[in-house]
């Protein structure tokens, strides 16, 4: 059961993935389990449909301010637009969405599975310490628990094992590093292996989650693997996209180079030098967001946006999980 706290500023209403938002009263809950506060549930909010359906081609529409009661209806939600392909509820919200919250870059806040950051108190030109990969006994670790998935990013990993040493933990393999001990883990990965597979299990736009981030933390480099640009959302030559390369073969060919040339393999660690901090941490991705979602709600010239169909905005498009296609393809002609 919730705990209920009332106060005359702005609610948020919970309510699975979406938010209901209105300027009257407040109810702010705590999620069991978990310490930090979370909003309230709530009933769905209905008949705000505007009565006309909108057109295929239709996109979200910036909407002038409508007065402090104008009812803020907010789309949340973590999970990627796959897991959506055939779902027809997000069509009873067509031109009922004013805010969205996801991953997405276009989306009116903006929450990601992590970002890179210049923190001004770890000041920039620090020597780091140099890595050798010789010191490290392996090459690939793969933490994985979804085995099959709809980016077939486990036939890449198959075939990519036939060219170097590839090692599965979790579910999908033989070997087993708990949740639990998840600091341990990554400790360990960071001392024996030079490189770790950060493969997305869907290609979809700016999906990117704590997969590529969390290598960033430690002294191994994340081979990455999905839909999104990398290249906007990394830092500089910190990764290596498995996209860049035609087939696992030639990937396995640099890694092996990677392993005996220090040099080359130190340069994947240069930009934390440049005063760069990473942050992962899940309930400080969550605040930063719902401060973004406050500010807004009592911002009052901020410009809704009209969602007038969320399915065409969210799902259509959004991911193409045919990229294995080009890879198979290209590896079946260099055998």
């Amino acid at each position: 059961m919730l705990r209920f706290l009332r106060r005359n500023k702005t609610s948020i209403l919970w309510l699975a993935m979406l938010f209901y938002v209105t300027r009257q009263t407040s109810f702010l809950g705590r999620d069991p389990g978990r310490d930090r506060p979370l909003p309230a549930s709530s009933p769905p909010a209905h008949g705000h449909r505007s009565g006309t359906e909108p057109e295929a081609n239709e996109s979200p529409e910036k909407s002038h301010p409508e007065g402090p009661r104008l009812k803020k209806i907010l789309y949340w939600t973590r999970k990627e637009p796959w897991l959506e392909k055939s779902n027809k509820t997000l069509r009873a919200f067509n031109d009922v969405m004013n805010l969205t919250m996801t991953y997405r870059a276009d989306s009116d806040i903006v929450l990601p599975y992590g970002y890179v950051f210049r923190n001004a108190s770890y000041p920039a030109g620090n020597r780091r310490h140099r890595v050798d990969p010789l010191r490290k006994r392996r090459s690939i670790a793969w933490p994985v628990s979804h085995c099959e998935t709809e980016s077939k990013r486990e036939g890449y990993a198959r075939e990519l094992a036939k060219y170097i040493d590839l090692d599965v933990y979790g579910d999908c393999g033989p070997l087993k590093c708990p949740k639990e001990q998840n600091p341990e883990c990554w400790r360990m990965f960071e001392r024996d292996y030079r490189f770790v597979l950060a493969f997305e299990n869907q290609a979809c736009r700016d999906y990117i989650t704590e997969k590529a981030y969390r290598p960033l933390e430690h002294n191994i480099v994340p081979i990455v693997y999905g839909g999104a640009n990398y290249r906007h959302l990394l830092p500089k030559h910190s990764f290596i996209d498995a996209n860049d390369f035609p087939d696992p073969k030639e990937l396995a060919k640099h890694l092996r180079h990677l392993a005996k040339n220090e040099t080359a393999y130190n340069e994947y660690f240069a930009w934390k030098e440049g005063g760069f901090q990473v942050e992962t941490y899940k309930e400080a991705l969550m605040a930063k967001a719902f401060c973004k979602l406050c500010a807004i709600v009592h911002n009052k010239h901020y410009k809704y946006r009209r969602y007038r169909d969320l399915r065409k905005w969210w799902v259509d498009g959004a991911c193409d999980n045919n990229i294995l296609a080009k890879f198979k393809a290209s590896w079946t002609r260099s055998k």
